[in-house]
């Protein structure tokens, strides 16, 4: 604030009235990588869930114990959120997001 009030002396006093910080990871079409990246078949990815991470938990961890026992996910076919939708042009388009 005291920055801000030298920069701004007519607009005293200034009063801090809400604030955010933090990462928010958004992809391209705003929905999450999930599964085994193609270049490293060792990692397995789940990122990008813009704020959503903690309700889509349960079933990110379901879906990825799949694909790392299994080979594949059962529950829930994840390959429209793999990585490669990007380069493919296979963009998840969804008009509530």
């Amino acid at each position: 604030m005291p920055q801000l009030q030298r920069r701004l002396p007519t607009c005293t006093p200034l009063q801090l009235q809400r604030g955010w910080a933090g990462h928010y990871d958004v992809t391209p079409d705003e929905n999450p990588i999930l599964g085994v990246h193609p270049a490293h078949p060792a990692l397995f990815l789940a990122v990008g869930f813009s704020g959503h991470g903690l309700m889509l938990a349960p079933a990110v961890g379901k879906i990825l114990s799949e694909a790392i026992r299994l080979g594949r996910s059962t529950t829930l076919d994840a390959q429209p959120y793999r990585l490669e939708r990007f380069d493919t042009g296979e963009l998840i388009l969804d008009a509530q997001i």
